[in-house]
């Protein structure tokens, strides 16, 4: 019985540690190539132009959809899809406040298994546009 236990938490930490970097990797990857251009327009022509406004429009548009492939989306397929998982929010919302002049804006990686959006010290849920306020321990920030 020992033996089992053991080798749980043996698999359960391999998988945190490849799971990690897999996810940040995606993350880094879209905030560094998404399409500027196509998020900056879409936020334009919705009137998207403060950080209330960006909140209420993707929590309120969009619905949460689990993967477990965590890899992140682009916020134009995100845009298009209409649904997404904690990672494809918090990208899409860090990146359209970005746009529109918000700085200080971080997508933070939190919990092994979660991504909330930080702006100036304030952690938000970006599918409710709520502040964050459960205890977390934060594995990774990226700026934007």
């Amino acid at each position: 019985m020992k033996n089992i236990i053991f080798l749980l938490i043996v698999l359960t930490s391999c998988e945190f540690q490849e799971f990690l970097p897999q996810q940040v990797y995606s993350v880094e990857y879209v905030i560094n190539n998404y399409d500027s251009e196509y998020l900056g327009n879409y936020l334009i022509s919705r009137d998207l132009n403060s950080i209330s406004r960006v909140l209420d429009f993707y929590s309120s548009s969009f619905t949460y959809e689990k993967d477990n492939k965590q890899f992140c989306k682009y916020p134009k397929d995100f845009i298009n899809e209409r649904k997404g998982d904690c990672e494809d929010y918090s990208v899409a919302v860090a990146l359209s406040l970005k746009e529109i002049g918000i700085e200080n804006v971080s997508v933070v990686l939190i919990n092994s298994n979660h991504a909330i959006i930080k702006i100036n010290n304030t952690y938000i849920e970006p599918q409710t546009g709520e502040l964050y306020k459960y205890n977390f321990t934060v594995d990774y920030e990226l700026n934007i």
